[in-house]
């Protein structure tokens, strides 16, 4: 017993490699996880007031899309309406994100970008406000 235990402790410690590099993740597919992900405006800031609703049936969500598309609507709405759609951008070296409405654009740039959490702030003669963005959890 003794002997085993010394052994698995022996090739737990041998396995650790050194020179191991981490691979960096493609901040695009933190939007989208490599299929859709739906992300909850959380806060939504202009002149440090928080515009976003209290209520998370009226929070919008957007959902993206590996396709470079996606959705934003209402909670309550999920379901039963399709959402304002969108084509989304991402630039990793310049830490942006664009949406492309018609007949508008949205420019931001992340100043968090997490699996847990996106933070963008917008860029000139956009949309004023910054938007906090968070995974949907569950009801």
């Amino acid at each position: 017993m003794k002997f085993s235990m010394l052994l698995f402790c022996m090739i737990g410690l041998l396995s650790c490699v050194p020179d191991s590099q981490f691979t960096a993740v493609d901040p695009y597919y933190v939007f989208h996880d490599d299929n859709s992900k739906m992300w909850q405006v959380n806060h939504l800031y202009k002149d440090g007031k928080d515009y976003a609703p209290v209520s998370r049936k009226y929070k919008e969500i957007i959902t993206f899309y590996k396709s470079g598309n996606c959705y934003i609507q209402r909670m309550y709405t999920f379901g039963d309406e399709r959402g304002k759609k969108a084509s989304f951008t991402v630039n990793g070296e310049n830490k942006s994100v664009s949406f492309f409405f018609s007949p508008e654009n949205w420019e931001f740039k992340w100043s968090l970008l997490s699996e847990d959490k996106i933070i963008l702030e917008p860029q000139e003669n956009t949309t004023p406000y910054r938007m906090e963005l968070i995974p949907v959890t569950e009801p």
